[in-house]
């Protein structure tokens, strides 16, 4: 703690965090005469006394609520990965990966929400739990179809005792049932046998939603890599006359290793989709990464032209779905924690979903994920700002406070003179906590210098220079550095370009290389927490713009934060931990200039939860020995109309 708070930080917070220190020595030296005077032995008294320290650091912490209001979460317990979010009879429904005996990973079940609005959202008894053999290990992610004259069919990921992993399938017990609470596994599971062995190095798991061919026959993809130690991952295709049926077709699209450097031996929660006019293919290998292409129907062939992420911070194991009320696709995505595990089962719960996102492509066949337009519903009290100045000495948001807000910042073009400016938001009254938005001009190309690591696209470019390097970076919605390197190198005869959606591990001689980066904004978490800092050496950045007006939407919720920038062109979502209780205010700063902000919007965000009619189980904080008894103490408790949760 001491290193913590005497580190290498900003002179504006030093001397705050030097008083940090002192009043820790205000608790320690009473703690310290207490256990004195009950053990005599010196040693032992340290250690007595480091405890005492860290259940008041915990206590501290416990001041504070860490738990999301606005994004989806169980009540209780761990959640990872979105399944099967669909629109059916009138009502948006999301099911997730669940533990529902612990807030750490494992006993995976299926949980269940509900809503009317994609922004209210009701919790439901959990839809499938592993209560079969060929599923008694999990039931791992996967997707709902709507098959016409059937309606929703779920695809999912059963796991065996052997750990073997299949495909399944389930259909609601009750279709007259708007909640669709009860689900009946198909008889003839698992219905989906496994690939030839050559595809299933790490898995086979994570069906997509299925879709109709010109073939008339259905068609979906899953994730797995191939077993042969080239570290590759790839979707495969499959195919069904009736949905029930199903065989191996050919590999759907597969990784290569030169294009996409840093993507692993295997394709988790693969996604497929139509949107704007051309085919979104995704799969979760670190980031959650896209290719915008075209789908041949009549031969189900994919070829992709551009590639990217989603978000470039914590977000995973996405899913979409077409919601025919709107007509578009929205996203969801596992948000995780960036806590000490001990933290969760202290609070006894992890995890979290994004909130719903519209998928767009535009016209650079980059993708776009902006918030859900309805998110406007939550907003409760605000506070507006017209022509605020930002200066060289820190300007506070009069009047603002709040951990779940909603901060809209519309930006001008920022003059030349302005080499950063900097958003501080969930800043304590002394500034002793503060999680940090650095705005940073772009660097010039820089002759000589290799940006090393951060890739997330390398490719050849015959008989092209280092500008054109740099023009592709510049149209990437997710570039922000860029190295370019020579033709006749060790990398081959012709010349190589490396987009970077990160700074790397920094700068490096090299020859043969010319590097620059964009201008950026990235998240700095060094002073986040007292107690649990994040992100020390973990900043996310993506590109913006100092050239042209721009919007940033910033969603604050506790311990989440999603920022946006110009309607989801480039996204960063991360996890931040305050543990001042007035770790609330916001507060700007430009370096070495003055400029205006024509417009601040700040709103207070209400809750998306509604009070529940359905019962909650709740099942003992243990996982149980039999689970099938488990299953009928469920059945009963829903025979007899269950209980409040």
């Amino acid at each position: 703690f001491f290193y913590r708070s005497t580190g290498n930080v900003p002179n504006y917070s030093s001397f705050h965090r030097f008083s940090d220190i002192l009043i820790l020595a205000d608790l320690a030296n009473p703690l310290l005469l207490v256990v004195l005077t009950i053990v005599r032995s010196r040693a032992m008294a340290r250690i007595l006394l480091v405890g005492l320290l860290l259940i008041a650091a915990a206590g501290v912490s416990a001041i504070v609520d860490q738990r999301p209001q606005y994004h989806f979460m169980p009540p209780a317990n761990w959640t990872n990965d979105p399944n099967g979010p669909m629109y059916w009879k009138g009502k948006y429904h999301l099911f997730y990966q669940y533990n529902p005996f612990g807030p750490t990973w494992g006993n995976m079940h299926w949980g269940h929400g509900v809503s009317d609005d994609l922004v209210h959202w009701e919790e439901l008894p959990w839809a499938l739990a592993p209560d079969e053999s060929y599923d008694i290990n999990g039931i791992f992610s996967g997707s709902v179809t709507i098959v016409p004259e059937i309606g929703p069919v779920i695809f999912y990921t059963g796991v065996d005792a052997n750990g073997i992993q299949r495909t399944c399938i389930a259909t609601p017990a009750n279709w007259s049932d708007p909640l669709l609470i009860d689900w009946v596994k198909y008889k003839a599971n698992p219905v989906m046998a496994a690939p030839p062995q050559l595809y299933t190095q790490g898995g086979f798991r994570d069906p997509t939603t299925a879709w109709m061919g010109a073939d008339g026959n259905w068609h979906m993809i899953t994730g797995c890599g191939l077993a042969n130690g080239t570290n590759v991952g790839m979707a495969l295709e499959f195919s069904s006359p009736n949905f029930f049926d199903w065989s191996f077709e050919k590999i759907f699209s597969l990784n290569e290793v030169s294009v996409w450097p840093t993507a692993g031996g295997f394709w988790e929660c693969p996604d497929f989709y139509p949107v704007d006019g051309v085919y979104v293919l995704k799969f979760s290998d670190g980031p959650d990464n896209w290719v915008v292409g075209n789908f041949n129907d009549q031969n189900q062939e994919f070829t992709w032209t551009s590639r990217g992420i989603y978000d470039q911070g914590q977000f995973y194991a996405s899913k979409t779905f077409y919601d025919p009320i709107g007509d578009r696709q929205i996203l969801w995505g596992w948000v995780a924690e960036e806590d000490p595990t001990i933290n969760w089962v202290v609070r006894g719960w992890a995890g979290t979903q994004s909130l719903p996102r519209v998928v767009s492509v535009d016209a650079n066949s980059q993708v776009r994920t902006a918030p859900l337009p309805e998110l406007s519903q939550l907003r409760g009290a605000s506070t507006h700002f017209h022509d605020f100045n930002v200066s060289q000495t820190y300007q506070t948001l009069p009047g603002v406070s709040g951990d779940s807000l909603e901060i809209i910042i519309q930006l001008p073009v920022i003059p030349s003179n302005i080499e950063s400016f900097i958003i501080d938001v969930r800043v304590s009254q002394f500034t002793t906590e503060m999680t940090q938005l650095v705005f940073s001009r772009e660097v010039a190309p820089m002759q000589g210098t290799d940006i090393t690591d951060g890739d997330f696209n390398v490719f050849p470019i015959p008989n092209q220079t280092a500008s054109d390097c740099q023009q592709l970076c510049e149209i990437s919605n997710n570039c922000v550095a860029w190295t370019y390197i020579a033709p006749n190198t060790t990398r081959g005869p012709d010349a190589v370009c490396c987009l970077k959606s990160n700074l790397g591990i920094g700068l490096h001689p090299c020859s043969a290389c010319t590097s620059g980066i964009k201008s950026t904004v990235h998240i700095d978490r060094r002073y986040t927490s007292l107690i649990d800092p994040v992100g020390s050496t973990l900043d996310m950045y993506a590109p913006f713009s100092y050239d042209q007006p721009s919007m940033i939407r910033i969603f604050l919720d506790r311990s989440i934060m999603e920022v946006y920038i110009n309607d989801g062109q480039s996204v960063l979502t991360c996890r931040i931990y305050p543990s001042c209780p007035d770790s609330l205010g916001i507060q700007m700063y430009a370096q070495n200039g003055t400029f205006t902000i024509p417009q601040i919007d700040v709103y207070q965000m209400g809750s998306i939860w509604i009070n529940s009619t359905v019962p909650l189980f709740k099942p003992p904080h243990f996982v149980p020995s039999n689970f099938h008894q488990q299953q009928k103490d469920v059945a009963k408790y829903r025979k007899f109309g269950g209980f409040k949760g």
